[in-house]
């Protein structure tokens, strides 16, 4: 379906990456440290220098295996991939145009599932009426988008829209608004479960 879409700024909350737990090197060292035993000046001055090579192993150690992976940047391709879908979903469910409704409709309903569905499904005609005897059209540009909470099989997104209306009786308006999308993804495409007006 042929859409005016404009290219909104994506936004998402960054996560902060753990620093790498020191454990390891500390208990090394304390190991170290108790199987040396204290009967010489030798032995005392020899306590800081091993403790300062095991220390430079350790570094060495991390600096060839590299810090570990991040789950932020594990689940990142998904992430995107569920933001995408939402940006989407919300251009496909608020842009119309009374001329195609029956592309507007099918567009919507091909990614919905569960009650959206069903609820979307049965007011289907109500809206058709109303858009075919107001003349309606409405272009769709996405502001923003953000993942409010992410797991592979679901997420939930906030999306930023500018809605532009146009009717035959009364002059052109543009509407700002916000909507908590609920999206699931059962197979390898994500589906719209619920929309909320915020």
């Amino acid at each position: 379906m042929a859409r005016r879409r404009g290219a909104g700024a994506l936004t998402e909350p960054s996560s902060a990456v753990a620093p790498v737990d020191p454990g390891p090197a500390s208990v090394r060292v304390s190991r170290l440290s108790r199987a040396i035993t204290l009967r010489t000046p030798w032995s005392l001055a020899l306590i800081p220098l091993l403790m300062l090579v095991v220390s430079l192993s350790v570094l060495a150690g991390a600096l060839l295996v590299g810090p570990p992976s991040s789950p932020v940047t594990e689940t990142e391709p998904g992430r995107r991939a569920a933001l995408e879908a939402a940006r989407e979903r919300t251009l496909a469910l608020t842009a119309y145009d009374y001329r195609r409704l029956d592309d507007d409709f099918a567009e919507v309903l091909a990614t919905a599932t569960g009650q959206f569905a069903e609820d979307y499904r049965s007011t289907s005609e109500q809206l058709r009426q109303a858009f075919t005897a107001e003349e309606a059209v409405a272009t769709v540009q996405v502001v923003g988008a953000g993942l409010e909470s992410y797991s592979p099989e679901r997420a939930v997104a906030i999306v930023a829209l500018n809605q532009a209306i146009a009717t035959k009786d009364a002059p052109p308006r543009t509407e700002r608004n916000r909507i908590r999308m609920t999206l699931v993804q059962p197979a390898d495409i994500w589906l719209v479960e619920r929309v909320e007006l915020l």
